[in-house]
C-alpha cells in the first residue's frame, strides 16, 4: 500500500509494539507532519513528533489501566483526579484525550490521542464534528487495520471530495477546477472557524503546506475515489471537470451530511452556492466550539513542563513573518503593479488562511481498498 511508504513512521510503529504498550486496540494510525512530508519543515534540522491516534477495544477501562502502566504519560492534575475525571473531560470536550511528548520504548517521540470507536464511527459517518474526520481527510499511516472504520473513512473522504469540487467550482467560477484548489478545500475543512487561527496560534499557511507536501499522496487518494464514484466526474492530470452546476448540486444534496436547521427548506430551493454557504457556516460554528473545547482539554491533559513550550511554539508559527503563499504549478499569482503579494482568502473564510448519513453499507460507494 502506498500509504505505508511514509518518511518516518513505517519502520518505527507496529501493531505488536502498540498493543504491548496500550493493550488490545481496535484501530490505530499515525498522521501529520511527523508521518508525511509537509512543506515548511526542515526535517534535517528537526523531526516533528509523531501524531498517533489509538482506538482501544475497551475505552471504559483504558485510562484506568493506562494510568497504572504508563503513569508518566499523564499530567499531574490528571493523575490526581483519576480515570473518571479523565473520561469526563474526554467525553465532554472533543471526544479525544491526548498525552503529548511521550517517548515510546523504541525511542519514538509521539503525541497520542485516545478515542472511543463509536465516537470515531459517528463522526466519519455523520460529520457532527471534524476533529477526527478532518484528520482522516488527509493521508494516514494505518498501523492497526479495521475494515469497518476504513470503509467509513472512504465515505468521509468521498463526501469531502464532493464538497471540495463544489466549493472550488464556485470560487473559481469555472467548471474546470484545479486539483490543488480542491485539495485545499478538503484539507481546510477542519480549520474553518478554528479559534486558534484568530489568535494566531497556528501557522497561517498550514493548509497550503499540507497540500504542497502531500500532493502525491492526496492526488492518489482522491483520484481513486473519483474512479470509484457511481456518478463519473471527469478528471485529467491536475484538473477536474465539473459536469454542470446542477449535477454537482445533486451530488451535494445526496452525499454531504448536513445538520439541517429551520432554513434548510429555503436552501433546498436555492443555488449550489446557497448550499455551500449554508454548509460552511455550519462547519465554522461547529469547529469554533470544538476548538475551544480542545484548548480546555489541552490545559487539563498536558504536563506543565510541556504546555509552556508547546504554546510558545504554536504562537511562534502563527506570527511567523516572511511566509510566501504556495502557488500551484502553472498557476500565475494575480498581483497588481506595485502591490505587495497577498494571500487569497475565500469569501467565506475567517481571518486565517486555514479556511478555508450514509450507513456503513452505503451502496452508493464502491468498496474501497484499505489503503485508500
Amino acid at each position: 500500500s502506498f500509504l505505508q511508504k511514509t518518511i518516518i513512521t513505517a519502520p518505527l510503529l507496529t501493531k505488536p509494539l502498540l498493543e504491548n504498550i496500550f493493550g488490545e486496540l481496535e484501530f490505530a494510525f499515525s498522521y501529520g507532519s511527523g508521518a508525511f512530508p509537509q512543506a515548511g519543515y526542515d526535517y534535517k534540522a528537526e523531526r516533528p513528533l509523531i501524531d498517533l491516534m489509538i482506538v482501544p477495544r475497551n475505552i471504559a477501562e483504558f485510562h484506568k489501566k493506562n494510568l497504572e502502566v504508563n503513569q508518566l504519560h499523564y499530567s499531574n492534575i490528571a493523575k490526581f483526579l483519576g480515570p473518571k475525571a479523565i473520561r469526563y473531560i474526554q467525553s465532554h470536550t472533543t471526544g479525544v484525550y491526548f498525552n503529548t511528548q511521550i517517548t515510546l520504548p523504541n525511542g519514538t517521540l509521539c503525541k497520542y490521542g485516545v478515542v472511543d470507536g463509536d465516537v470515531l464511527r459517528k463522526e466519519l459517518r455523520d460529520w457532527n464534528s471534524f476533529f477526527l474526520a478532518g484528520r482522516l481527510h488527509k493521508p494516514i499511516n494505518v498501523i492497526i487495520q479495521n475494515e469497518e472504520i476504513e470503509y467509513l473513512n472512504a465515505i468521509n473522504r468521498r463526501n469531502a471530495l464532493i464538497y471540495g469540487i463544489a466549493a472550488s467550482s464556485i470560487e473559481e467560477n469555472n467548471r474546470k477546477v484545479s486539483l490543488f484548489k480542491v485539495l485545499e478545500k478538503i484539507c481546510g475543512l477542519s480549520y474553518q472557524g478554528d479559534v486558534r487561527c484568530a489568535i494566531h496560534a497556528e501557522n497561517p499557511l498550514k493548509v497550503q503546506n499540507i497540500v504542497k507536501g502531500n500532493f502525491k499522496f492526496l492526488k492518489e487518494i482522491y483520484s481513486n475515489i473519483l474512479n470509484n464514484l457511481e456518478e463519473k466526474i471527469p478528471f485529467e492530470g491536475d484538473h477536474i471537470f465539473v459536469p454542470s452546476y446542477a449535477t454537482i448540486k445533486q451530488f451535494f444534496d445526496k452525499y454531504i451530511p448536513i445538520q439541517r436547521g429551520m432554513e434548510w427548506p429555503r436552501i433546498m430551493k436555492g443555488t449550489l452556492q446557497d448550499r455551500v454557504n449554508y454548509f460552511e457556516n455550519r462547519v465554522r460554528n461547529s469547529n469554533m466550539g470544538v476548538s475551544i473545547k480542545g484548548i480546555v482539554s489541552g490545559f487539563f491533559s498536558t504536563k506543565f513542563g510541556v504546555l509552556v513550550p508547546y504554546v510558545r511554539d504554536k504562537f511562534k508559527k502563527g506570527f511567523a513573518k516572511n511566509q510566501k503563499p504556495y502557488i500551484a504549478k502553472n498557476q500565475k499569482p494575480q498581483i497588481a503593479k506595485n502591490q505587495k503579494p497577498q494571500i487569497h482568502l475565500s469569501p467565506h473564510s475567517t481571518t486565517c488562511l486555514l479556511y478555508t448519513s450514509p450507513s456503513p453499507r452505503d451502496a452508493t460507494l464502491s468498496r474501497m481498498p484499505s489503503s485508500a
